[in-house]
């Protein structure tokens, strides 16, 4: 996980924990840090997820890092994050914030779903249950 926060598509982005720190973490049941891997097991980067005390109202998307960039891998993390936020914790909204000159990262939030929060639209997604839901029945219809 520091070695995917240092790399250098990232450390602009996303702040870098120091080991005591990520080691609470860890232990405290408000987060939840999880890799993720290619299909054969490969790490690829990592989601912090936090709220996770809070989960049934809201889960923040805290983090997310992809050291192989251009593969789609965060897009399809993204899209896992939500069907685990929404199908398995039933939370009612997941949210996350990133920094304004993150265009690239803003731009994959809005192609899986997420919608920009007001007044601040550039730093600032979430998805409700009632939109991923809608959004779920058209992709399933093809219309997504």
């Amino acid at each position: 996980m520091n070695e995917t926060e240092q790399n250098s598509d990232n450390s602009p982005w996303v702040a870098n924990w120091p080991l005591f720190l990520r080691i609470m973490k860890f232990g405290d049941g408000d987060f939840l840090q999880t890799i993720i891997e290619t299909k054969d097991g490969h790490p690829v980067g990592f989601i912090i997820f936090r709220d996770m005390l809070n989960k049934s109202t809201q889960i923040e998307l805290k983090r997310i890092a992809v050291n192989e960039k251009g593969k789609g891998y965060g897009k399809e993390a993204l899209l896992l994050s939500q069907r685990l936020a929404f199908e398995i914790y039933k939370t009612k909204k997941l949210y996350l914030h990133t920094k304004i000159e993150n265009i690239r990262a803003q731009n994959i939030y809005k192609h899986v779903g997420f919608i920009a929060e007001t007044p601040d639209p550039c730093t600032s997604f979430y998805l409700d249950e009632t939109d991923y839901e809608m959004m779920t029945q058209s992709k399933h219809r093809g219309l997504y």
